[in-house]
C-alpha cells in the first residue's frame, strides 16, 4: 500500500489529467473534427475520445470541494464513461458523481499522516 500526503495525491492527480489533456490532443490530431475533447471540470478533467475508448473519463476530482452536479451531467452526457473523484468514501463529491449514474468501481483510499 502506498502513503501519500495530500499534495502527493493531488500531484498525480494533476498528472492524470494531463495525460487525459495530452492523449485527447493527440486523438484530435489523427482526427480532426470527430468530437475529441478535454475540458476542465471543476479541479479536473472531463475527456472523450471516441466509443469506448480509456480516455473517455474525469478525473482529478475533490480537490476543490464538492462538485458541481450541472458540470458532471454534462460530462456525461459528453460520452465520459468514468469518473475518477479523489475523496472520502460517502462524501458530497461521491453522492453527486453517483447521482449522474457513474456506479462505484473501486475506491481508493489515501491515507495521510500529519508529520
Amino acid at each position: 500500500m502506498l502513503f501519500a500526503s495530500t499534495f502527493l495525491a493531488a500531484r498525480i492527480a494533476r498528472a492524470e489529467c494531463r495525460l487525459l489533456i495530452d492523449g485527447a490532443a493527440a486523438c484530435e490530431r489523427r482526427r480532426p473534427g470527430t468530437g475529441i475533447f478535454a475540458k476542465f471540470l471543476a479541479s479536473g478533467v472531463a475527456s472523450f475520445t471516441g466509443p469506448g475508448s480509456p480516455l473517455n473519463k474525469v478525473a482529478g476530482l475533490g480537490f476543490a470541494g464538492p462538485l458541481d452536479e450541472a458540470e458532471l451531467e454534462a460530462a456525461r452526457r459528453a460520452g465520459c464513461d468514468v469518473a475518477v473523484v479523489t475523496t472520502q468514501p460517502g462524501s458530497k463529491s461521491q453522492e453527486n458523481v453517483q447521482r449522474q449514474g457513474f456506479d462505484l468501481l473501486y475506491a481508493r483510499a489515501i491515507l495521510v499522516r500529519t508529520p
